[in-house]
């Protein structure tokens, strides 16, 4: 979608004029939007629906491990982030290994006895740090999880809603609500 369909988009979902709603503040409620809305679409509950969607937001990124820790802050301020906090949730596959990655909550849990053949793997602040047999390996891991699309390629199918959601953050509701969502559009660190 480019910058002028969207402001279309929006400009009809609101009933305003350019001049009402300035296609500058459309671009700048569009970017918290886009964040928030792929949060959001990435933890839907289990339904079918949910699944189909979660889908859209989804694509791989690849972060070099070494010495079993790989740095993500590449992939958290890319063009189009990873949502990092949804790494325990997302496919994560490295190379030279055949099973997918199973998430521990924390880096002790990394140290405990765990079945051979499966690589275990958590991620803290902007790393994420692998244990595979007992040992610390260097790989490539493939995160396949949610990311926070650019307009050019936000998924077509989210159009409407996307457009529906930037209209409301112009109301008085939505206004009340951009000061809440703005303190969470980065993660904590």
């Amino acid at each position: 979608m480019t910058e002028q369909q969207l402001c279309n988009l929006v400009l009809e979902a609101s009933g305003k004029s350019e001049k009402e709603f300035p296609k500058f503040r459309i671009l700048a409620l569009a970017n918290l939007v886009r964040q928030r809305l792929t949060s959001i679409v990435a933890i839907a509950k289990d339904d079918v629906n949910a699944q189909a969607l979660r889908q859209l937001v989804r694509a791989p990124v690849t972060v070099t491990i070494t010495s079993g820790v790989g740095d993500l802050s590449t992939a958290k301020e890319a063009a189009e982030p990873i949502l990092a906090e949804q790494i325990a949730t997302s496919d994560v596959y490295f190379s030279g290994i055949t099973r997918k990655g199973q998430y521990v909550p924390d880096r002790a849990a990394l140290a405990w006895d765990h079945p051979q053949g499966f690589p275990f793997f958590t991620v803290y602040g902007d790393f994420i740090e692998v244990r595979y047999n007992g040992t610390s390996p260097t790989c490539t891991a493939t995160i396949t999880g949610p990311v926070v699309y650019s307009l050019a390629n936000w998924p077509p199918t989210l159009n409407d809603e996307f457009a529906r959601l930037v209209a409301f953050m112009d109301t008085p509701a939505g206004i009340a609500m951009t000061g809440m969502l703005a303190n969470t559009a980065k993660e904590p660190q």
